[in-house]
């Protein structure tokens, strides 16, 4: 399947009157959307990878329990993170604050290339061209 990326190309492939040659899917609303829709009994499978921020030393979770627990992209990270949110609630001037926290979240992210993914013989179509058809398409 396909990745699309971006709401407006998923449109554009609701509005058009022909069937895709190759399945599509991107996720809407939290919901993963397919098209052209799949046969009854085929599976599809999205693996999804945690969203917990903390670790309480035997698994992630989704908040601060106990004061042993740690923030699992670093000290630094939450501290210029608190800095920023607590000076934006007191009505000061953070934005530099922001900033650094950003800069820092920004290089946490790129560190973590999240999986690979294996692609074991030749692609269907280049990434970033579209599909040519060899007559004109007519509503």
């Amino acid at each position: 399947m396909t990745h699309v990326l971006s709401h407006d190309d998923w449109l554009e492939l609701e509005v058009k009157t022909y069937e895709l040659v190759i399945r599509a899917w991107t996720i809407i609303g939290g919901q993963v959307a397919i098209k052209p829709t799949m046969p009854t009994g085929e599976t599809a499978k999205f693996y999804y990878q945690s969203n917990p921020v903390f670790n309480n030393g035997s698994s992630n979770i989704a908040e601060f329990t106990a004061d042993t627990d740690t923030f699992r992209l670093g000290d630094r990270l939450l501290r210029l993170c608190i800095v920023w949110m607590w000076k934006a609630m007191k009505g000061l001037d953070y934005a530099e604050d922001m900033a650094a926290f950003e800069i820092v979240l920004a290089k946490r992210v790129a560190e973590d290339k999240g999986s690979r993914t294996m692609a074991i013989g030749k692609g269907r179509h280049p990434r970033g061209v579209a599909m040519a058809y060899p007559q004109a398409i007519t509503p």
